[in-house]
């Protein structure tokens, strides 16, 4: 590759990172102002874009800059994650008392409710915490400082064969991971791997996403893999709650042998807990009925096949397949999901 060509490269990352920075610094800004659940979301969601973008322009970045914006961005998104989940399921009880009439379902509820609030003020200064061992790692200066090296200016740039050949890569090495998991969708039960799934569709629409800008007509493409990041999201919550019942079902307990030598207690929260599983239960299986019907029509209409064929837009593409895809695809007798 010649150093001209690689400097293109790096300036077309700059522009990329550089908006998502942009954005970053202001969730950062009104989450210490507000501490609103939806913008604790934003932040957590653009901490995973900025790391996708790292590790597919990594060579670009440099493998110093690289290893260490990686390491700051996944501590900032596991530490946001657990916060943000906590909230989201104090908010969804909250919701939950304000339609429930039945008094013995609503003691259940309130317990979980009390738990739930009880976590999240030990966690009070998390996010706190969290923001400013981030600001101490100066990684957002590190990266304005590879984004000033190398200035993005539009009159100079255009697409080349290196770039386009690093979006068929990543792009193809995505599909091929979301097709790793396509066998289990068929059961609900398959939790573990529809989460797989919904990690490899998500990298991919981010993928694409990082590429749109060459290439425009991606965007269907993209909606189409929210759809299903939407519909996998949904369900995951849903286990995660169930396995949140289930340990607090035992911690619960526990609580309750310890102060009066005997469980007889817990039968008075037991119908608000089975109400609430009962209730997550039935919006998991509403999800995954509604993500394979997606996936179905998808399917049917050629959505993946449609997808690979965009890739014949970009220069240099070679007609060519990832070592195993092929047969990795979802064999005719399994298009039709619905009815399984």
């Amino acid at each position: 590759m010649s150093d001209p060509e690689k400097k293109l490269i790096q300036a077309y990352a700059a522009k990329i990172i550089q908006g998502q920075m942009d954005f970053l610094e202001d969730q950062i800004a009104d989450i210490g102002r507000h501490g609103d659940i939806n913008i604790l979301h934003q932040t957590r969601v653009i901490s995973r874009r900025v790391r996708n973008t790292i590790e597919v322009f990594a060579r670009y970045f440099g493998k110093k800059n690289s290893r260490k914006w990686l390491s700051s961005f996944s501590e900032l998104t596991k530490k946001l994650t657990s916060v943000r989940d906590m909230d989201v399921q104090i908010s969804f009880l909250q919701n939950e008392l304000t339609k429930v009439d039945n008094p013995k379902v609503v003691q259940g509820l309130q317990r979980i409710l009390l738990r739930k609030t009880q976590k999240r003020n030990d966690s009070a200064g998390l996010i706190d915490k969290t923001i400013n061992k981030f600001n101490e790692t100066e990684t957002i200066k590190s990266v304005r400082e590879f984004i000033v090296n190398h200035p993005f200016v539009e009159e100079e740039f255009s697409t080349t064969a290196s770039l386009s050949s690093l979006a068929i890569q990543h792009i193809e090495e995505n599909i091929e991971k979301c097709f790793l998991h396509v066998p289990f969708i068929i059961s609900a039960t398959n939790n573990k791997e529809l989460h797989k799934l919904r990690k490899s569709i998500k990298n991919l629409r981010y993928t694409l996403e990082l590429f749109q800008y060459l290439y425009p007509a991606l965007i269907e493409s993209i909606d189409i893999l929210k759809t299903f990041q939407d519909d996998l999201g949904k369900i995951h919550d849903c286990d995660v709650w169930i396995e949140d019942l289930n340990k607090f079902e035992i911690k619960e307990k526990k609580r309750i042998f310890n102060f009066y030598g005997q469980n007889g207690a817990f039968n008075f929260i037991k119908p608000g807990v089975d109400f609430l599983r009962a209730q997550i239960g039935e919006a998991r299986m509403q999800a995954y009925n509604q993500f394979l019907l997606r996936w179905n029509q998808s399917f049917q209409n050629q959505f993946w096949a449609k997808l690979r064929n965009q890739l014949t837009a970009f220069p240099i593409y070679e007609d060519r397949l990832p070592k195993g895809l092929d047969s990795l695809r979802v064999p005719s007798n399994q298009t039709d999901l619905s009815s399984k």
